[in-house]
């Protein structure tokens, strides 16, 4: 096994070893993974992800982040060339914009907020502007203690909304090893409504297995549960937390690369990324 990693990390492509020495990294205050309630999808997560990991560690404020037309619908997944392009833009935009969250404070109480303030799209430049929230300022900027760190990268090549959120929840438990989540919190943490996934073999096959697939082959952990009865029904869920080493975590972003590689030729993703900023 170790020869076979080795061979794939010698033939890592120069454009993976650049991205993995510039580091693009997501920080989060574990507040804001592990105490919010929200419900977006996978495309308005790498949205939000892709701004968040535009911010610098010496950002003191916000700033206008600025993101091409043909960025947008990479990330989107959206046809670049189509005639609708910048009434879909719109909409998508409109809906992210729109969508607010709850976030638990210490003393219990909770806080409704947004991800952004602002959009602007100008379209004679090709380009959009997004203006964050300045409510999430303690979240995301000077954070000093009780943050999690990830790889961008990670959760770019990931297919259902479920796995990038329940990455980064257990992501922020990666030094505890391993967290009990009741069903009740992960429906909440996870957005699943409550006419949907009604059944624990539903939650179980549509958002847990698929996530835990998707982590331990994309990302710098591997994840194991078991499940936690109360009589014959399953009560809660035991995740189980690793971390890999490097060599693993370096074959972890060669399937990334792989499976981004399957995107059309419209999306660009590994060059607009192997650029400076």
């Amino acid at each position: 096994m170790t020869r076979n990693v080795n061979l794939l990390i010698d033939r890592m492509p120069e454009k993976l070893r650049k991205m993995n020495a510039r580091d693009y990294q997501v920080v989060k205050a574990n507040a804001l993974i592990q105490k919010t309630r929200y419900d977006l999808t996978l495309q308005e997560q790498k949205i939000i992800l892709h701004v968040i990991q535009l911010i610098k560690p010496e950002d003191k404020e916000f700033h206008r982040y600025l993101l091409s037309i043909k960025e947008y619908c990479q990330i989107c997944e959206m046809n670049y060339k189509s005639g609708k392009n910048y009434e879909n833009i719109k909409k998508s935009l409109k809906s992210l914009r729109d969508k607010s969250f709850w976030l638990e404070t210490e003393n219990g109480t909770e806080t409704l907020m947004s991800w952004l303030s602002k959009v602007r799209i100008f379209e004679n430049k090709g380009t959009i502007e997004v203006e964050l929230d300045n409510d999430l300022k303690p979240y995301l900027l000077e954070l000093k203690k009780f943050f999690t760190k990830y790889k961008y990268l990670y959760v770019m090549a990931m297919r259902s909304n479920y796995s990038i959120r329940l990455y980064e929840l257990l992501k922020s438990y990666e030094n505890q090893r391993g967290i009990r989540l009741t069903i009740e919190q992960l429906r909440k943490m996870l957005g699943i409504g409550e006419k949907k996934l009604t059944k624990w073999y539903d939650i179980r096959r549509y958002v847990i297995d698929q996530a835990q697939k998707e982590i331990n082959e994309l990302t710098d952990i591997q994840v194991k549960y078991t499940t936690v009865k109360q009589g014959r029904s399953v009560y809660a869920v035991d995740f189980h937390i690793f971390t890999k080493d490097g060599k693993l975590q370096n074959v972890a972003q060669m399937r990334v690369e792989n499976r981004l590689k399957k995107v059309k030729d419209d999306y660009r993703l590994l060059d607009s990324w192997g650029k400076d900023r």
